[in-house]
Formats: structure tokens, C-alpha cells, sequence
């Protein structure tokens, strides 16, 4: 019989692994340190830059609810879209709706990542009840170190051209029309409200 051999165990893969799980911690280590001392502030001056070029009711923010996983943002204003309920409809006066609709704003958000990369990405605006919220777009990735001047404004060409869009409904949503598919129409619902409401009359008068 021959005499059991033991395999030596072949352990370099995994040491090569260990090695790069070592840099991979440090690299997001480092990349923390510079998105603190240099990166976050030179995101925010830039937007600032921008901002200043044209009084478009936009303004810049950082969201620091979280430490290492902050977001600058450059955001467009809540404000009346000029789409108002008339206060002469029958339809509105019965269900009680005279305010104007706010048009919620877009941003551009700069957000820095768990794994030490940035994430350039773009929020729509929205109208409630007639444009809804829609997804996020996600415009790039980058190595912190990749971020400069130039960089941050061409995420800011991008995000203008993603407004440009939205204000002339290019990217083909459909828009509500004072009518619900599948639904009855408005004037079908004023003329039953207008009879429940004749005939609650009637009865008061009895």
C-alpha cells in the first residue's frame, strides 16, 4: 500500500485577494478624505458659478444628512406652473378645487457613493395631476478623481438639455387631460352630482 500523500494547500489566490480587498478599503478611505477636504466644495463653487450666469430661479444645496454620502445638488424652484383650476367650472366648484398646481423643479445631484465614486443624476420636475414624477436619470459614474472644473459643467449641459426636454414633453409623456381613461368623463360626473344634489333638496323640502 502506498503510504496517504498530503496535497499542500494552495493558498496565493487567496492572498492575492486579501491584497486587493486591502486596497480596495483604502482606495475608499482616500477617496472620503478627498471628497471632505476638496472634491464636495469644489462641486458646490462650480454650480455656484453657474448659477450666477442667469436668474433662472434655480439654487444650490447639499443634502449632509449623512456623513461620506452627501449630495450637491443644483435645483430649480417650486413655483405656480400657470395651470390653475377654473373657479367658474361647475366641476371644480363641486369638489371644491380653485388652487393653482405647483410645478415642482428638476435638479442636477452630484452624490457621492458608499464605494467612493460620484454619481451624476438628474430628478425631473413634476405637476401633480397632470405631469407625474417620473424615474431618475442617471448620467454618469465617476472616480473622484476624475472630477474637475470642465467635468461638473458638462453635467450641467446634460441636465439643461434633460430640462429642455421635459418643457417640450420630448421625452413623449402623456399628460393628463381633465379625463381619466377607463372612467367616467367630468361631464357625466357633474350631471350625477348636480341630480344627488337635487334630489337632497327635495327631501330637505319635505
Amino acid at each position: 500500500m502506498h503510504p496517504h500523500k498530503t496535497e499542500i494547500m494552495n493558498t496565493e489566490n487567496i492572498k492575492v485577494k486579501i491584497n486587493d480587498y486591502i486596497n480596495a478599503v483604502d482606495q475608499v478611505k482616500k477617496a472620503r478624505q478627498q471628497w471632505q477636504s476638496k472634491t464636495k466644495s469644489l462641486i458646490k463653487d462650480t454650480l455656484e458659478t453657474v448659477k450666477n450666469l442667469s436668474n433662472l430661479g434655480w439654487f444650490v444645496d447639499i443634502n449632509d444628512q449623512k456623513i461620506n454620502h452627501e449630495t450637491v445638488c443644483l435645483a430649480f424652484n417650486d413655483q405656480p406652473s400657470d395651470i390653475s383650476y377654473n373657479p367658474n367650472s361647475v366641476y371644480n366648484k363641486l369638489n371644491g378645487k380653485k388652487e393653482n398646481l405647483i410645478n415642482y423643479g428638476g435638479s442636477l445631484n452630484l452624490s457621492f457613493l458608499n464605494n467612493g465614486r460620484i454619481l451624476a443624476w438628474v430628478s425631473y420636475p413634476y405637476i401633480p395631476g397632470i405631469i407625474e414624477k417620473s424615474d431618475i436619470k442617471v448620467l454618469h459614474s465617476f472616480d473622484i478623481d476624475k472630477i474637475d472644473e470642465q467635468t461638473i459643467v458638462q453635467q450641467i449641459e446634460l441636465f439643461l438639455d434633460e430640462m429642455i426636454k421635459w418643457k417640450k414633453n420630448e421625452k413623449g409623456e402623456w399628460q393628463k387631460v381633465g379625463f381619466k381613461f377607463g372612467q367616467i368623463d367630468d361631464s357625466q360626473t357633474i350631471k350625477t352630482k348636480q341630480t344627488q344634489s337635487q334630489k337632497s333638496n327635495k327631501k330637505k323640502k319635505m
